[in-house]
């Protein structure tokens, strides 16, 4: 996967790999906005490479409508003759990376799809999805009851405009590394 070359935002491996040395075997690790893939096909190559038979899961609406920068980005990939859909792309640089099989996608809404997972079943979430503090607070809220007892939770981009909505949620249990954030459960 080294060669291979992502359009997207990814400085977060360091959470990633404590995440998978976290998990125990079997556990459901979650990336939240996945955009083309890049940061989620690190955290699958490496939850592959770890052999815990961990379940990586992989949830966006594709249809990036909170940012106007999506549309810049979509237009001038278009421009270039791009054609394929972030959806498309994400999942052909899934295949790429040789962990397509590995990874599960679910196009939804992020709130929405926690209703998907049954209380206390998920060991990581990472959460990188609409920059907003609103939306980030009833993420949060909602994902919150999905996380194993004594896990964590972290998210990119803070701080900014999700900070407000992430110390809503944690308080000052809230811990900043570069330019994410990690809170424990």
């Amino acid at each position: 996967m080294s060669s291979l070359i992502i359009q997207g935002w990814f400085d977060f491996d360091n959470i990633y790999d404590r995440a998978i040395a976290d998990a125990q075997p079997g556990d459901t690790l979650i990336e939240i906005g996945v955009w083309k893939g890049a940061s989620l096909c690190y955290l699958a190559s490496r939850a592959k490479a770890a052999n815990k038979d961990l379940c990586v899961i992989g949830i966006d609406n594709w249809t990036h409508v909170d940012w106007d920068g999506y549309n810049s980005i979509m237009h001038r990939d278009r421009q270039a003759g791009e054609m394929r859909s972030p959806l498309q792309q994400c999942q052909d640089n899934l295949t790429a990376a040789g962990v397509r099989d590995f990874v599960r996608l679910i196009q939804s809404d992020s709130i929405a799809a926690a209703e998907l997972f049954d209380d206390k079943s998920i060991r990581f979430i990472f959460v990188d999805d609409t920059h907003n503090s609103p939306h980030i607070e009833k993420e949060l809220r909602a994902w919150l009851p999905k996380i194993i007892p004594g896990a964590w939770i972290a998210g990119h981009d803070y701080p900014g405009n999700i900070e407000e909505g992430v110390r809503a949620v944690f308080g000052s249990d809230v811990k900043q590394d570069r330019t994410s954030w990690t809170a424990n459960v």
